[in-house]
């Protein structure tokens, strides 16, 4: 792997962390669904503009295979913060974590061979995961075992979200990903909150 790639890895997780650790707060006062639209049609401003600024055409294989990528995100950001509505921040997220996991063991399935480090890695992540998520689920409100399934729902919808979103990015276009991955999303969590009534006039209700 190139200092690029990891440099940009870093900067990756920073950026995603942190986007968690804001939504993860705000959706202990808001609704988790009409928070994940708005933060994914907030993250579609940037995207729209680097597609203008993009002289080539979509790549239309890339953009399905993004589509499947943003089932998984819609999914997985919608049940990540409301787990992190339930329960303790500290547990859940590395829980969530674990979700790198998935992807990981799908290359595996596929005919990858990571070298023995990288499996070492993956059991050491999926152990630390079992131990942190023991204290919630030994917890006596019953809010804090739901926030337990709520994450590891997550954490696998999630790993699923990263290895189409790799997969679109690998063989094809990753602009194009992206955007399949924003359309899927939105679309899925837009249908998810019509379904459930909940109106999306989240900072009207949070100012007031």
């Amino acid at each position: 792997m190139s200092a690029a790639a990891v440099l940009l890895a870093l900067a990756s997780a920073a950026v995603w962390g942190t986007a968690d650790f804001s939504g993860g707060l705000v959706s202990r006062r808001l609704a988790a669904i009409p928070v994940t639209v708005i933060s994914q049609a907030a993250g579609s401003i940037v995207l729209l503009a680097a597609l203008a600024i993009h002289d080539g055409p979509l790549n239309w294989w890339s953009f399905r295979v993004g589509l499947l990528a943003g089932l998984g995100g819609g999914v997985g950001l919608a049940a990540f913060y409301r787990a992190l509505s339930l329960g303790t921040m500290s547990i859940v997220s590395p829980v969530v974590a674990c979700g790198a996991v998935v992807p990981f063991a799908v290359s595996v399935a596929t005919g990858e061979r990571p070298p023995k480090l990288g499996v070492a890695g993956a059991v050491l992540a999926v152990g630390g995961a079992v131990l942190a998520s023991s204290e919630e689920r030994r917890a006596a409100e019953p809010s804090r075992g739901r926030a337990v399934a709520l994450a590891v729902l997550a954490a696998v919808a999630l790993g699923l979200f990263t290895y189409f979103l790799g997969l679109g990015s690998r063989e094809g276009s990753p602009l194009s990903t992206l955007t399949g991955a924003r359309a899927g999303s939105l679309t899925l969590l837009v249908l998810l909150a019509a379904g459930r009534r909940e109106s999306l006039r989240i900072w009207a209700r949070s100012i007031r």
